[in-house]
């Protein structure tokens, strides 16, 4: 959803953006948020990669870490 508000702002600049709005309105319309996907069926797997650049200082004694 969220190429489609992007690709419509560099298409058609900000006029466009009424139009994307009712677009999503209309897709999350009766989405209850508090209910998983696919909801009542099997669980849904979900990945993530995580990539760290750099670190720049761990502190033993506290166990900070700043990034």
């Amino acid at each position: 959803m969220m190429a489609l508000v992007c690709y419509a702002q560099r298409v058609n600049g900000s006029s466009n953006m009424s139009h994307v709005k009712d677009t999503v309105d209309n897709l999350l319309k009766g989405y209850d948020i508090r209910l998983r996907p696919d909801f009542g069926g099997l669980p849904v797997v979900v990945g993530m990669n995580i990539d760290i650049a750099g670190i720049d200082m761990v502190s033993e004694v506290n166990m900070n870490l700043q990034c």
